[in-house]
């Protein structure tokens, strides 16, 4: 089960601190481990429709209960809550990037009136097409 946004995620937690203190173990490397952990106990892709908020980080945590350990899964609330910070923070929520084009879009388009089609006649009816006229 993939973690969409890998790399991104990386860069955000190391930006956010994370592991900036880190003497023996890397933070970072423990905080991908536990989403790929939460990934493979519960059979899903970690992504932005998977993972966009508390109420998914407390949903997912919930679902791991009788898992693994309360504090294990207190370390998998912790790397879920950094993901769901990065994808607020980076705009990766999928909705959210659709209404956002869109009023970009609208602002952006220019204000033109709709195009009537043009029904006057330019030739007499007294005119064959190619201009040769149909009196003899």
């Amino acid at each position: 089960m993939p973690i969409q946004y890998q790399a991104e995620y990386i860069q955000f937690i190391v930006s956010q601190g994370v592991g900036a203190n880190d003497r023996v173990a890397s933070s970072v490397d423990s905080y991908l481990s536990y989403l790929r952990s939460v990934s493979h106990h519960l059979e899903i892709d970690i992504s932005p429709d998977t993972l966009r908020s508390e109420d998914d980080v407390q949903r997912l945590a919930r679902a791991l209960e009788g898992v693994r350990r309360p504090r294990t899964i207190g370390n998998y609330v912790s790397a879920m809550r950094q993901y769901v910070a990065m994808v607020h923070e980076l705009g990766f929520l999928p909705n959210e990037n659709l209404s956002i084009a869109n009023e970009l879009v609208e602002m952006t388009a220019p204000a033109v009136a709709p195009i009537a089609p043009d029904l006057s006649c330019k030739h007499s009816d007294s005119e064959d097409v190619g201009g040769r006229s149909s009196r003899g």
